[in-house]
């Protein structure tokens, strides 16, 4: 399902991180469903619309096509393609369109999807030096190494395909290759006991250490002038023709075959053939150069064993990640989570309507304390930025300012700043939301009252009255470090952070609208605590 739709993303030419968008959808509680889809389009902040197909007609392509029962989600490029794959014109289809016009808002899937861009473009700058390199290689050597060259490169990328194939991360290439014909099954050979070699390595380990001694070794013109050393290769890729009979032998034991064995055992024919018609050097060998070869090559080996073990723990670690978010994200748990403290009482403090960001009526209202100078709340207010921008109606937030150190007022100039461009908000020209978001980017006192004046302070008393205000409301509340979030005046549990909100305001504020949670205790006001 997340393959076509990033296909459809690639379609329209839309920005959208890869791995950003499948931790969304995989982590919603909903997933796989059309509702997953929604709630993560909507916390991109991407601008579609989900309806039932009434009329072709009215149908903008391309799009994503998905049946009431939601068994398959098809990409659609054009009405022809349309015509041909849906036929059945009793079931019920939705349409899935995005406007790719508007760019995705959330922050966090820019930074991913830029991430990602300069990843390809670093993977793209490394092959191109390596195609540069084997160019060099076959300009300037002879035939023998030059084909050796090509041979190992052939045989090293088999090896990955096989190592890929064993460590579970299948790729579409490698589906293709191995279901090529009746009786071909990679996975049948691969996870055979032929496979398994020394008790801990495997045939796909061998042939990718193998292949990559070989391409490292034809690809460094020095070595192959040594003499010595050249001997040495060509008597260690004369023993790999024992592995060919074995290969064979099994797989025709099995009455089974693997494409990418049989495209290692190609590989292997042909260095050997080289070997006997270019080369054979074998009365220059070495037995000590002989020995540090093979301990070199099993220690290698041993490596990627080792290697390979956490690989796949890896690999497993994204999906058991997903699977534990959807137990998190499931609103009855936050909410569970949500009521096991008193809120905080609902009065406003004198400043409230200064520092409000977002709709001061949404259904969800977050409180944040904060400090001026501290970096952590800084990297929040910015988190809850966004997430007001991709929840502009159900979503807003009160910033609740507090000196520095909890009563050193004397010397946080900046909290007296923003006390002092409260009490003379109606001669600013912009929102204080504003100031503060410039403030947080700079940090400078100086930079900040040049570019946003301020008058003195004449009203000492009220200056003074909110300073107190503020310090006592804090030591009531037993606030002890900033930043501290409070969703509708409970405190955020300790096991949420202000990006696991990303997949709860939605519900959350969808079943307050509906009015199915008491604002006053967060508890369901049905029976079921299954929401």
């Amino acid at each position: 399902m997340e393959k076509t739709i990033l296909t459809y993303f690639r379609k329209i030419k839309l920005k959208v991180s890869k791995k950003y968008f499948q931790e969304l959808l995989k982590s919603n509680p909903e997933y796989p469903s059309l509702l997953s889809i929604a709630d993560t389009f909507e916390q991109l902040g991407l601008n579609y619309r989900i309806a039932e197909i009434k009329k072709v007609e009215s149908l903008h392509f391309p799009l994503l096509i998905v049946p009431k029962s939601f068994q398959t989600l098809l990409l659609i490029n054009t009405r022809e393609e349309y015509s041909n794959q849906i036929n059945d014109s009793d079931n019920i289809y939705y349409s899935i369109n995005v406007n790719p016009a508007q760019a995705p808002i959330n922050a966090k899937n820019r930074t991913h999807y830029y991430f990602e861009l300069a990843s390809r473009i670093i993977q793209l700058a490394m092959f191109s030096i390596l195609c540069l390199s084997i160019s060099w290689v076959i300009v300037t050597g002879s035939v023998f190494n030059t084909l050796m060259l090509l041979t190992s490169a052939a045989g090293l990328y088999i090896g990955l395909l096989l190592f890929a194939k064993d460590v579970g991360f299948d790729t579409q290439l490698v589906d293709k290759v191995c279901s090529y014909g009746k009786s071909a099954s990679c996975n049948h050979i691969l996870r055979s006991n032929a496979s398994q070699l020394f008790g801990f390595a495997k045939v796909s380990d061998l042939v990718l250490i193998y292949f990559s001694c070989h391409f490292l070794f034809w690809l460094i013109p020095p070595l192959t002038h040594n003499t010595a050393i050249l001997a040495t290769v060509e008597v260690f890729t004369l023993s790999s023709l024992v592995s060919i009979p074995y290969s064979l032998y099994y797989q025709i034991k099995m009455r089974k075959y693997c494409v990418l064995c049989l495209g290692v055992v190609g590989a292997l024919l042909l260095q050997n053939l080289l070997v006997f018609t270019f080369g054979v050097h074998a009365s220059s060998i070495s037995f000590n150069l002989a020995t540090l070869f093979a301990i070199a090559f099993l220690a290698l080996l041993f490596l990627l064993v080792v290697f390979k073990h956490y690989l796949k723990d890896y690999l497993h670690l994204p999906q058991a990640r997903y699977n534990s978010l959807r137990v998190k994200n499931q609103l009855h748990i936050f909410l569970n989570q949500l009521q096991q403290k008193a809120p905080i009482p609902g009065d406003n403090l004198e400043m409230d309507s200064s520092f409000q960001i977002g709709l001061p009526e949404a259904p969800v209202v977050l409180t944040v304390v904060a400090n001026l100078h501290c970096q952590a709340c800084k990297e929040m207010h910015d988190k809850i930025k966004n997430l007001v921008n991709l929840f502009p109606t159900k979503l807003g937030c009160v910033v609740r300012l507090l000196p520095n150190e909890f009563g050193a007022t004397a010397q946080d100039s900046a909290f007296k700043t923003f006390v002092g461009y409260h009490l003379h908000r109606e001669d600013l020209k912009v929102p204080i939301s504003e100031i503060l978001d410039y403030w947080y980017k700079t940090k400078d006192i100086k930079q900040l009252t040049k570019r946003y004046p301020l008058k003195s302070v004449n009203n000492i008393v009220e200056f003074q009255h909110i300073i107190n205000q503020y310090l006592k409301w804090a030591f009531e509340m037993e606030i002890r470090n900033t930043p501290s979030l409070f969703v509708n005046n409970f405190p955020l549990p300790q096991n949420y952070s202000v990006d696991d909100l990303l997949s709860i305001i939605s519900p959350f504020s969808e079943m307050l609208y509906r009015n199915e949670i008491n604002n006053q205790t967060m508890k369901s006001k049905y029976v079921s605590t299954k929401l």
